[in-house]
């Protein structure tokens, strides 16, 4: 069963784990148990997960589109009919 981390609990793992500390003693701080610290860190292979964008934010994700955008994605897709 994976536990659910916070956004802070989860930078704070990283941070501490980057640093070289010991996953038990930072999971103590945290309250949390070493292995669902260690699970966290194993589900990305031990390499911190890039930061994904809050929506609104321009960086060509889904929720960040702007008007004209947003209506060309309602177009109807075209048919590409190919002749033989």
């Amino acid at each position: 069963m994976y536990v659910k981390f916070s956004a802070a609990e989860q930078s704070e793992v990283w941070d501490r784990f980057e640093a070289g500390e010991s996953m038990r003693s930072f999971a103590r701080s945290i309250g949390r148990s070493q292995g669902a610290v260690r699970d966290l860190i194993l589900k990305t292979g031990g390499i911190r997960p890039v930061s994904v964008p809050e929506v609104g934010q321009k960086h060509g994700r889904r929720g960040a589109t702007s008007q004209s955008t947003s209506v060309r994605s309602r177009r109807r897709a075209r048919v590409c009919i190919v002749t033989k």
